[in-house]
């Protein structure tokens, strides 16, 4: 009899193994960088992580495409100040930059180790890789602010006068597809669009298109 109920809790307490590996399976959290080779900051975030084997994907901003993924993901949570680099996405939420003047980069990174470390956070494991000092500075440089491709055009669909009409007009573009809709806020007036480009020409290109759905759209340039 007791041989039996053994049996039975071992095999259960198995179970229980099975679905927490597979959890904590399920549950690694993912970090992804946008990264410039000059920059220094992008250096010391890499070395630093590296240094705690976290594992990250980088994309480097020297491939146009990279950037204009990252400069639409950015347009999409509504990020629309000076991008400080490395951009870091958390889950794929946006922790760097911030519009938060209290976080600085160090204090951004250490907090990720710290909730590694205490176990609120689950990275995947990178090979430790021991980086020259020279290679990983935290000094910020020109290099360190992305300013290549400016100014960005986006088309325009809607304009609102009123802020819960405009937010619910875009919500209704999200579900429809439109992950990179966006609002833009000016002189009282609230400008709904849908995408978001890296030159005039190609935003002129795509907008005969997107005039067959959107009659009154239009291209307008982001400052």
């Amino acid at each position: 009899m007791y041989q039996q109920l053994f049996k039975q809790m071992k095999f259960i307490l198995g179970l229980l193994l099975s679905f927490y590996s597979l959890a904590t399976f399920a549950q690694t959290d993912t970090l992804e960088l946008y990264t410039k080779q000059s920059c220094g900051h992008c250096k010391w975030t890499k070395a630093t992580l590296t240094r705690n084997q976290i594992a990250y994907a980088e994309y480097d901003l020297a491939d146009d495409r990279n950037a204009d993924v990252m400069l639409k993901r950015l347009a999409a949570k509504g990020y629309r100040s000076m991008i400080h680099l490395p951009v870091i996405l958390l889950n794929d939420s946006l922790i760097h930059p911030t519009t938060d003047t209290t976080l600085s980069l160090q204090r951004i990174v250490n907090t990720l180790l710290i909730q590694q470390k205490n176990g609120t956070l689950h990275f995947a494991k990178s090979k430790p890789v021991v980086m020259q000092l020279n290679e990983a500075t935290s000094g910020e440089s020109d290099d360190c602010v992305l300013r290549k491709g400016e100014p960005r055009y986006v088309i325009i669909q809607y304009e609102f006068t009123d802020k819960q009409q405009a937010s619910d007009k875009l919500k209704e573009l999200h579900t429809q597809g439109y992950k990179f809709a966006g609002m833009l806020q000016m002189q009282e007036k609230y400008r709904i669009y849908s995408q978001i480009f890296t030159s005039e020409e190609e935003a002129i290109a795509v907008l005969p298109y997107v005039q067959r759905k959107f009659p009154e759209a239009s291209v307008f340039p982001l400052k």
